[in-house]
């Protein structure tokens, strides 16, 4: 079935710097991150937040490697944004075995050619009785193809495959047990962090069009088969290259675990604090943020939580990678 643009145009790629044998510097794209908005409360119409989202293990095997995020612009080349120095969010209770990172951050709508996920489409377990959602259903998720990103912008590759499995039970991986769906669905290096989505597919005889999708969550990793060892304990996706065999199911983080994530304290409360600000300020609010499509209203500046000046952001526009030092190839494996 045919899958909405909007799958492949709510994600970002994230890399680093490397040096290669040659002495020249480039970036190596290495992950996924995709936006998620979230309606103002005081104005959910008009107002909203704005947050990337990507695999946690991504931010952490960057390390203190500069990590780098690639994004389309609205006319030309994609920019390169330095996300150096700014804070992740990640789960406040179980921060070791829940794989999501949030970053307050919201480009500028009206420079960035980007879309974003609403809250209410991530899929909760309201939204999956109310759209029967079960074992054998259609996923489908976007994020980077290593091999082909794309000369001058973007081009996500989307994959499509099936509910393997429903969380009923923990999944073994390198960070331990963790709640995750498994999905029939090539999972390979660079898909980590990727928005995964799934639909309804009872009503085979409905336009695709017409089926409702949601955010099942993000992509983990996938079982790698080491030959002559079918036992293998599932690995993340981040980068590097060997020689094992992709099994063929993937785990996802589900949804709500990135709903948690929004949610911890410091996130929520700079929500509320921004939107006591505007209820303050008694004057009209910009135009919305996250319009209907068949409204057709011109994007407006999103609100940020995170404190950057525009000539900072400006800075942050890399064209070219800038000369300097860099890692090693070799070293951005793991």
């Amino acid at each position: 079935m045919r899958v909405p643009d909007a799958v492949r145009d709510c994600v970002v790629f994230l890399g680093i710097q490397v040096v290669r044998e040659e002495g020249h510097t480039e970036f190596l794209w290495a992950a996924t991150g995709f936006f998620v908005v979230i309606p103002s409360e005081t104005d959910p119409q008009t107002s909203a937040y704005i947050y990337l989202v990507t695999a946690k293990h991504n931010i952490d095997k960057a390390g203190n490697r500069e990590l780098f995020m690639r994004i389309n612009r609205r006319e030309g080349e994609a920019a390169i944004v330095s996300l150096q120095g700014t804070r992740w969010y990640f789960h406040d209770t179980e921060p070791d075995t829940v794989d999501v990172a949030v970053l307050p951050f919201a480009p500028a709508l009206d420079v960035f050619a980007y879309k974003m996920i609403h809250v209410r489409d991530l899929l909760t377990d309201v939204l999956t009785e109310r759209f029967g959602i079960g074992v054998g259903d259609e996923v489908f998720m976007s994020g980077l193809f290593a091999h082909v990103t794309g000369k001058e912008r973007n081009i996500p590759i989307v994959r499509m495959g099936n509910v393997a499995m429903m969380p009923n039970d923990t999944v073994p991986t390198e960070i331990g047990e963790i709640a995750a769906y498994l999905v029939e669905v090539r999972s390979i290096g660079g898909l980590s962090g990727s928005p995964v989505f799934v639909r309804d597919t009872t009503h085979v005889y409905a336009t695709a069009a017409s089926v409702p999708y949601c955010l099942m969550g993000l992509m983990h990793g996938h079982w790698k088969v080491p030959p002559g060892d079918v036992n293998s304990v599932p690995s993340s996706d981040f980068g590097g290259t060997d020689d094992t065999i992709n099994m063929g199911i993937a785990m996802v983080v589900p949804a709500k675990k990135i709903m948690e994530v929004l949610n911890v304290p410091e996130l929520r409360n700079a929500r509320a604090e921004q939107d006591k600000k505007l209820r303050a300020q008694n004057a009209p609010v910009m135009d919305s943020a996250i319009p209907d499509e068949s409204e057709h209203k011109s994007p407006a500046k999103p609100i940020s939580l995170y404190p950057m000046s525009e000539e900072e952001a400006l800075k942050r526009l890399l064209r070219v990678p800038p000369p300097g030092k860099g890692e090693k190839v070799g070293d951005t494996t793991s």
